[in-house]
């Protein structure tokens, strides 16, 4: 999401939109939020705010985070883990909150880890299949942010939309797409993190740009399921 971040070069000569609608007083404040609705029966597929965010659509409180880098809207990310048994990121790493990437991505050796520890196989382009009948057996995935825990179970992070689109069949066996890829950033960008919409459909974010005065940050919080009490 460059074109709403900061930075001190607008690609192509282009202000991002968020700047001339505070500009021209249509904003109150330098903010907008998304909510994915990852449901694909559902009407509603997701809002993006501007100005604010929509609390009907997660469950308070918002954890923030503060932004290391503005332009690309990244972050420290303290930990993940996989179920009680594997740890990657141990010493801390960088994460990039983006819309734009359908999964969540990481540097190749730890997501093999990951895919390995939740029994995914190689397909191709980074990518992993699971066997869809394991869902309900698979680890929790984790990701410590600003001291929180946000966790994934193999419901949100397994893509599972229905045998006709997403699905493989091979020798009876239905296969999931995981929804974890390798994908390696090399210096000086990387080696990161890109937290897609597996992660942004189950979790709300708030993206707060700051007013020069204050430091860019994130708001995260749990999405709200349509219909469902928290």
């Amino acid at each position: 999401m460059p074109y709403l971040g900061r930075s001190q070069r607008y690609v192509g000569g282009v202000r991002p939109p968020l700047d001339i609608l505070v500009d021209q007083g249509l904003l109150d404040k330098p903010v907008f939020s998304f909510y994915l609705n990852r449901d694909p029966e559902a009407a509603d597929g997701g809002e993006l705010v501007l100005g604010g965010s929509d609390p009907a659509h997660y469950i308070p409180p918002l954890t923030f985070v503060l932004v290391t880098i503005p332009a690309y809207w990244q972050i420290h990310m303290e930990s993940v883990k996989v179920g009680t048994g594997l740890t990657l990121c141990a010493q801390g790493c960088a994460a990039i909150l983006d819309t734009g990437t359908s999964l969540i991505t990481g540097p190749t050796e730890e997501i093999r880890a990951l895919n390995k520890a939740i029994g995914g196989v190689p397909l191709l382009m980074g990518e992993y299949l699971i066997q869809c009948s394991k869902i309900p057996t698979l680890p929790q995935v984790s990701f410590r942010l600003g001291g929180v825990w946000f966790n994934l179970t193999a419901q949100d992070y397994v893509i599972q939309v229905g045998c006709r689109h997403n699905e493989i069949a091979r020798g009876g066996v239905r296969l999931c797409l995981s929804g974890f890829q390798a994908l390696d950033m090399p210096p000086p960008a990387g080696p990161l993190w890109i937290l897609g919409d597996v992660f942004l459909g189950s979790y709300v974010a708030v993206f707060d740009r700051g007013d020069g005065k204050s430091r860019a940050r994130v708001g995260l919080a749990r999405a709200r399921v349509r219909g469902v009490e928290p």
